[in-house]
């Protein structure tokens, strides 16, 4: 008589574990194999606990961090991609005003210069409407630039440049000109070229002193950006001279005629430079100043 409960009991038990033995089952019936796990996709939940559980601040915070790391002085930020830039903590500094009265100083407002020397590069940021006020030559090479942006072949003898007190060149200190093209920021653009630097004298083509030169606007205006970044290439000599017969040459068009041919070589030959433009050209793309 005690029996037929206890066996009642047991077949309702078995009936109670089907049923929620079954919803299992179709969950793993439609499963592969767990050693590949890339079909599923958790996005939707994690967004929802994402948004019911995170507050507006902290998704402001959790945005600005995925937009990368930043060296920062005197409130300039200089955003960057550290999968590009070795640097993890580089040397920057603020240069103070000038009013260009002592020798060879040219007049220009404070601005900061960041030493990426991991990547043998500078990387200075000024104000643009401060450089404006301090210089009374800045206004027009700035048009000039915005103009060379709009069109790149509309200067042929030199590139329109702003001076800086730690990077005392202009346009007519360059003895050639070669690779111009137009390089994107992530908040500007501007135009990059190759050059060799003759400031008092003629100076040597070859590895010493060849330079890959970046002049830029932030899309606001606000900024001026500029990068020198060191370059060698295959064709050039590590330390090189002058031809005695260009040196002292008293007609003009054969200095020209010698400085020209470098620049149609380097034009030609933009694969031979190390490091390449087009990873400059990525790296500078990745900045982003504010």
């Amino acid at each position: 008589m005690t029996k037929k409960p206890h066996s009642k009991q047991f077949f309702l038990l078995i009936a109670i574990l089907a049923m929620l033995f079954q919803p299992a089952c179709s969950l793993f019936s439609g499963q592969t194999d767990f050693k590949d796990p890339e079909h599923v996709d958790f996005s939707t939940e994690e967004t929802a606990i994402l948004d019911a559980q995170t507050p507006l601040e902290n998704l402001e915070e959790a945005a600005a961090h995925m937009e990368g790391s930043y060296f920062e002085q005197d409130g300039i930020k200089l955003y960057f991609d550290s999968q590009l830039i070795l640097d993890v903590d580089p040397p920057a500094e603020s240069i103070p005003a000038s009013s260009g009265s002592e020798m060879y100083d040219m007049a220009h407002p404070a601005y900061v210069h960041f030493n990426l020397y991991m990547e043998q590069a500078q990387v200075y940021v000024v104000p643009v409407q401060e450089y404006k006020t301090a210089a009374d030559f800045a206004p027009d090479i700035i048009a000039d630039l915005h103009r060379l942006n709009d069109d790149i072949n509309i200067f042929r003898d030199c590139v329109p440049e702003l001076p800086l007190n730690e990077f005392f060149h202009v346009c007519d200190h360059q003895q050639f000109n070669s690779n111009l093209a137009k390089v994107e920021f992530q908040n500007g653009t501007g135009i990059r070229f190759v050059s060799v630097y003759g400031v008092q004298d003629m100076a040597p083509v070859e590895n010493e002193h060849l330079v890959y030169v970046f002049q830029g606007f932030t899309n606001d205006g606000k900024y001026y950006i500029k990068a020198i970044v060191r370059l060698s290439h295959s064709q050039l000599p590590k330390i090189g001279d002058i031809p005695a017969e260009v040196y002292a040459a008293a007609d003009a068009s054969i200095v020209e005629q010698y400085f020209d041919g470098f620049e149609q070589m380097l034009n030609q030959n933009e694969a031979d430079f190390s490091p390449t433009l087009d990873w400059i050209d990525t790296f500078l793309g990745s900045l982003r100043v504010e």
